[in-house]
């Protein structure tokens, strides 16, 4: 009898579970076709005068070759070696 009494609240909870996250599944991306360029980081902060260093990852996700060009920019004092 207990049993029978939990039922609706597991498929009450199944379904609150499933409406939750229905979102965020829909914000993942489908492969990215093309150029991809990526980094293992969302940011990187320093303070001014320091040198920062990290990896860069280009990745075509097409079927053909593709010569990729790549350059920073940014404000006009800022000087990248």
């Amino acid at each position: 009898m207990k049993r029978i009494r939990f039922l609706p609240l597991l498929i009450l909870a199944s379904l609150l579970i499933a409406l939750v996250a229905q979102p965020a599944l829909a914000d993942t991306p489908a492969t990215t076709q093309g150029i991809v360029l990526s980094t293992s980081y969302t940011s990187v902060i320093t303070e001014a005068g320091n040198s920062v260093t990290f990896s860069l990852e280009v990745s075509n996700n097409s079927a053909d070759y593709q010569e990729v060009a790549l350059k920073a920019e940014g404000p006009a004092d800022w000087n990248p070696s």
